[in-house]
C-alpha cells in the first residue's frame, strides 16, 4: 500500500492537468502538496505509535490514506481533489513506510534484521516500480480510475487494527522524555549530512522523475499515460534490484 502514494498517479498527472484545465504546475501540486504534511508530521506519528501502539496508528493512518485517496474520484473541483490530496498527506506513504521498519526492528535482530530488511525494502521498491505503469494504464482510460485503486488500503486497514501483533513494545506515556531521548540520541552532525544528502535525492525523485519528466514525455514525444509509466518504472526498478541486496552482501 505504501508506493501508491506519488508513483500510482505521478504518470495521471498530464491527464488531471488536461481534465480539470490547469497548469502544470499546479497539477504537480498533486504531489508537492501531499507531501508537506508527512515531512511535519513523522515526528508527531513515530511519538504517537510509541505512545498508544504500532497498531492503532497504523491502521489509522491506512484508513485515512485510503479513504481521501478515494474520494479523490469522485471529484470534479480541482480545489476540492486538492485538499482531499492533503488531507491523505496526513497519512503519507513516508510515515507507513516509516513505521513498517519500526516494526521489522521490534522483531528482529543481527544479520536478520538485516534480512528482513532488506525484504521489506525490496517489497517497497517492486512495489514503487510497478505502480507507476499501473496508474498510467488506468489513467490512459479514466483520469479518475488509479484513485480508485487506494480503496484496497481499506481492508489492510482492517486486517492492521484485528490481526497485527505489537509483540512485546510498551506504549509510552511520557512525552518530554520522549522527545528528550530522541533528540539526545541523534548524532548531529552524521544525521544532518545523510538527511541533506536524502532531501536532494528525493527532490530529484518527486519534482523531476514524478513531475517534471511525465509533462516532458506528453508534450514532447505525445507519450501516453501508459507509455509514461513504462519509463518511470523502468528507471525505479534498478532501485528494487538493488534493494534485494540489502543484507545479502553480507552474508558473502
Amino acid at each position: 500500500m505504501t508506493p501508491m502514494d506519488v508513483p500510482l498517479i505521478s504518470s495521471a498527472l498530464p491527464e488531471i492537468r488536461s481534465v480539470f484545465g490547469v497548469s502544470e504546475s499546479r497539477a504537480g501540486l498533486f504531489v508537492t502538496l501531499y507531501a508537506l504534511p508527512g515531512i511535519l508530521l513523522a515526528p508527531v506519528i513515530g511519538a504517537l505509535a510509541d505512545r498508544i501502539g504500532r497498531r492503532y496508528v497504523l491502521s489509522g493512518a491506512l484508513a485515512i490514506f485510503g479513504l481521501a485517496g478515494t474520494a479523490i474520484a469522485f471529484t470534479s473541483d480541482f480545489t476540492v481533489a486538492l485538499a482531499l490530496r492533503v488531507f491523505q498527506g496526513f497519512a503519507a506513504g513516508s510515515i507507513l513506510a516509516a513505521l513498517a521498519m519500526t516494526a521489522v526492528g521490534d522483531r528482529y535482530s543481527g544479520r536478520q534484521h538485516d534480512s528482513v530488511m532488506g525484504i521489506t525494502s525490496a517489497t517497497l521498491s517492486l512495489g514503487t516500480a510497478a505502480y507507476p505503469v499501473v496508474g498510467g494504464y488506468l489513467a490512459a482510460r479514466a483520469w479518475n480510475a488509479p484513485f480508485l485503486m487506494y480503496a484496497f488500503t481499506l481492508p489492510v486497514a482492517g486486517l492492521v487494527l484485528f490481526a497485527f501483533d505489537d509483540g512485546e513494545t510498551t506504549p509510552s506515556s511520557n512525552d518530554r522524555g520522549y522527545i528528550r531521548e530522541a533528540v539526545s540520541l541523534v548524532p548531529t552532525r552524521r544525521a544532518f549530512t545523510l538527511y541533506g544528502i536524502m532531501f536532494v535525492s528525493f527532490t530529484f525523485l518527486f519534482g523531476g522523475l514524478y513531475t517534471a519528466l511525465p509533462f516532458y514525455l506528453a508534450d514532447a514525444f505525445g507519450f501516453t499515460s501508459t507509455t509514461i509509466g513504462l519509463v518511470t518504472s523502468t528507471v525505479l526498478l534498478v532501485t528494487a534490484i538493488v534493494s534485494t541486496q540489502n543484507g545479502c552482501v553480507e552474508s558473502l
